[in-house]
């Protein structure tokens, strides 16, 4: 439940997204901008300095563009001619990347501001190679600079920062640029540190604000196979001798996708699996005859190849269960060197310039296996359950799928962009080996789960209410549509289900597949980082017109709508004018999150709205604590469209849309990374993130948005208290809970204001101590000495002030909460970050 809350904030004028916002004459702010990392190389993203093409179009200084001039010139022609741009978005492109899929030129142009890049916003003319333009896919934005925005912080505050803002240690040095992030109604000048950590390995993007200092933005640069095991056990058994009559080396001993399928869909043991083992030979090695698997397409990671070393280049003869630790080595290397040659059989070659690097069995995770954006390195997890995941061709398939999509749409970090890389690392998994699945098709990763189906790629899930914020099971949404699509043109085109698939001698359904994977691939170029599911449903019909003549379009454009997705256009890729193919949000109102936790079913997520006054006008549970639910994260969107909540939309001080987070359980702990709120198109996002959720905590945290977190504040010189143990029942009293690493460092004051700022009472709770080197405070104040003044009110607003004396120790308040004799409890907008020997402090207040 939410408690009400009463917040005073004053919110920036909102300019929607409109043409007529595009057209104002208000330059943007004149601040200096920080420029790239001295040394690093510019990305798409990154800060740049620019330059100027040989047909008048505007480059990224650095960017290594190879295109014929008679490409450009048609783009550049269409750009100003016929895209609908207004003139100052034309201004502010920058061509930044050119790429080619089949007879398709792709000219990714970025949005930016004084030589910075607008974080994800993209403009892609899609031209083909006689000069036909095609259209353009776009994630531009019309929200400009805020007035307010200048550099104050370097980048080496800004590692600081963000290094802070994650869990575990870094390592190495984070490369750092500058970026705008969208938020609300103005863009915000930011530093983006990419920040690799150990213990546990992961990888991070932290946007720092440049000149507040304020945590922007986090995003998890990883992903992972599975949404959650189920909660069978399995003994482990020791395997039987392995052995395949493997075929001259270079080869190995591999499962033909997992013992599952390789025996028709039938029961097997782990213990009898070896009997399944094929040999097959390995191909594209760099040396066929040293005994390393290191090759064109993957190459196995250099801190760990001794240990997968094979003298005699046979790999896995030993098999699985632990006898042979090549087994796995071989089996990642040829299930990622197979995939890359079907896709390029198909006419693609995403990452097909640089191997990726694999870890065939890395311990630290445990019956899971990750992709990491960083290092382009895939790390398949040990065995707590005696079924390591390279055992499982899908898994590792899987993960190359990230891999692939990363290659080719560099940084998707946007809230259901996490469901689009699951779906289609599934897609990927399935469409490889779709002639080998004997047996249930559609289901996946069951090898490691004894049979139960980690999940489905035939669901009839749909959009948006089946959302529930886990990447894995929201991506079934587009996987059931596409499969859909595979199904409706496969009963078309052949008479078939996708049972009648495995014929390995026939190969009925390859044409089929071929087509529907193609369509797949094909759709990548027409997304933007910023994408979300609808886009990619646009982006498969814009594939099938633009490669397939649209032969398909019917199929898709029901199959995608059955599952709540608009593929709107499929008839031509004219669609994809701005506003068209990458229109922002289809739905009013959405609220997304990014929490990182061990145990989701610990959560419980209630989200609600208050108003200036503190009375609670909605209430909405996102989630309710589920045992069951044995997934890592919330990441993703809630639609809130037509719920009592959508009333109060746009956030605003009358309308505070306050997150309540609470795990009720122990053990598992975790963090509240992003919390936002987005009404047509435009995002209102959270400040005062990232925040530590306490475990086992029946009191959990508190984000808003819609209010002005925080205030400088003023010294309180009223009648003095003195904080003592809690009231009676019909007295005042507040909740404090403060997160800071020194406590001798504060000065804790609650009190009473009138309308000009005036003290009217005051209770010190803390004043400073150098001996007092405790952590946090968590307290009830007895505020009886300020009982005169309540409620609050214009003239009596309740004020919570922390004043931080001393260097180094940092913290936050991270919530307040009055109570009154009327039984009410009124919520400060919390949290807020306590400045670092500042000793104006911070205030949190309660009233207008």
């Amino acid at each position: 439940m939410i408690v009400p809350a009463r917040v005073s904030a004053a919110l920036v004028a909102l300019c929607m997204l409109a043409a007529a916002c595009t057209g104002s004459d208000d330059p943007a702010p004149d601040t200096p901008s920080p420029a790239a990392s001295e040394g690093e190389d510019t990305s798409a993203d990154g800060s740049t300095d620019v330059t100027t093409g040989s047909v008048g179009v505007q480059q990224v200084a650095g960017a290594d563009i190879d295109v014929d001039d008679d490409i450009l010139e048609a783009a550049h022609t269409w750009i100003v001619e016929e895209s609908g741009l207004s003139d100052m978005l034309q201004e502010e492109l920058f061509l930044a990347e050119v790429s080619t899929t089949r007879d398709v030129v792709h000219l990714t142009f970025v949005q930016q501001h004084d030589d910075v890049a607008v974080r994800g916003a993209q403009f892609i003319v899609h031209v083909r190679d006689t000069g036909e333009v095609l259209g353009a896919s776009q994630s531009l934005t019309t929200t400009l600079p805020g007035s307010d925005t200048s550099q104050e912080l370097d980048e080496a505050a800004a590692v600081d920062i963000a290094i802070k803002a994650v869990p575990g240690t870094p390592v190495g040095a984070p490369p750092v640029m500058a970026t705008w992030l969208e938020n609300g109604a103005e863009l915000r000048l930011g530093w983006e540190v990419l920040v690799t950590t150990t213990a546990p390995i992961d990888d991070w993007a932290v946007v720092v604000d440049a000149t507040t200092g304020d945590v922007l933005s986090v995003d998890r640069l990883s992903t992972d196979a599975h949404a959650g095991h189920t909660d069978s056990q399995r003994t482990v058994e020791v395997a039987q001798a392995g052995g395949c009559n493997a075929p001259a080396p270079p080869s190995a001993c591999i499962f033909v996708v997992d013992p599952f399928y390789a025996t028709g869909g039938t029961t097997i043991s782990p213990g009898q699996a070896n009997q399944t083992l094929v040999g097959v030979p390995l191909a594209n090695l760099d040396d066929p005859g040293d005994g390393n698997l290191v090759g064109r397409y993957a190459a196995i990671a250099p801190e760990v190849a001794a240990t997968y070393r094979d003298p005699d280049n046979v790999f896995g003869e030993g098999g699985r269960g632990g006898q042979d630790p090549t087994f796995e080595a071989g089996m990642t290397y040829y299930w990622i060197d197979y995939t890359q040659q079907v896709m390029q059989g198909l006419g693609y070659d995403y990452h097909a310039q640089d191997p990726v690097e694999f870890v065939p069995i890395d311990d630290e995770f445990q019956d899971n296996a990750f992709y990491l954006f960083t290092d382009d390195t895939i790390h398949m997890g040990g065995a707590a359950d005696g079924v390591t995941e390279a055992e499982d061709a899908q898994g590792i398939i899987h993960e190359y799928g990230h891999a692939l999509l990363q290659a080719a749409v560099p940084n998707i970090v946007s809230d259901e962009g996490g469901a689009f890389h699951e779906g289609f690392a599934d897609l990927v998994s399935v469409f490889t080996t779709l002639e080998f699945r004997n047996g249930d098709v559609g289901c996946l990763f069951h090898w490691a789960e004894r049979g139960n189906c980690i999940r489905r790629i035939d669901t009839v899930k749909t959009y948006p209410g089946d959302l529930v914020a886990e990447v894995h099971l929201d991506a079934e949404i587009y996987t059931g549509a596409v499969w859909d699509v595979f199904e409706g043109v496969l009963a078309r085109d052949a008479g078939l289900i996708p049972a009648d698939c495995q014929d390995r001698q026939a190969n009925p359904c390859d044409a089929v597949r071929d087509e529907v994977y193609s369509t797949l691939l094909g759709s990548l170029p027409f997304l933007t980082p910023a994408l979300d599911l609808n886009d990619a449903a646009a982006a498969f019909a814009a594939s099938d017109a633009t490669f397939n003549d649209s032969r398909n379009a019917q199929i898709i454009l029901d199959a995608f709508a059955a599952h709540g997705l608009t593929a709107e256009g499929s008839s031509g890729v004219q669609v994809m004018r701005p506003g068209d193919l990458m229109d922002l949000d289809r739905s009013d109102a959405q609220v997304a999150l990014k929490i990182v936790h061990a145990f989701r079913g610990d959560l419980q997520v209630d989200l609600g709205v208050v108003d200036a006054s503190g009375q609670l006008l909605c209430n909405l549970q996102l989630k309710s604590p589920d045992g069951q639910d044995g997934a890592d994260n919330i990441t993703g969107r809630y639609d809130v469209t037509g719920t009592d909540c959508a009333a109060h939309l746009p956030p605003g001080p009358d309308a505070v849309w306050v997150l309540r987070v609470v795990d009720a359980f122990d053990i598992d702990v975790g963090t509240l990374f992003q919390f936002a709120v987005i009404h047509d198109g435009t995002r209102y996002a959270a400040s005062g993130l990232p925040l530590a959720i306490p475990d086992a905590d029946p009191q959990g945290i508190v984000a808003t948005v819609g209010a002005d977190l925080s205030s400088h504040s003023q010294p309180m010189a009223a009648e003095d208290g003195t904080a003592t143990p809690p009231v009676a029942a019909g007295g005042v009293e507040a909740d404090i809970d403060i997160a800071h690493t020194y406590i001798g460092d504060l000065l804790v004051q609650v009190g009473v204001l009138d309308a000009e700022g005036g003290a009217l009472c005051r209770v010190d709770v803390v004043t400073p101590d150098a001996e007092d080197a405790s952590d946090d405070l968590v307290a009830t104040v007895d505020l009886g000495a300020c009982a005169d003044h309540y409620p609050p009110g214009a003239g009596t607003v309740w004020a919570l002030r922390v004043v931080d004396n001393a260097a180094q120790d940092v913290g936050q308040i991270r919530s307040f909460v009055l109570r009154g004799p009327d039984g009410q409890e009124r919520v400060g907008a919390a949290p807020v970050p306590i400045p670092d020997a500042d000793q104006q402090g911070v205030v949190v207040t309660i009233g207008s």
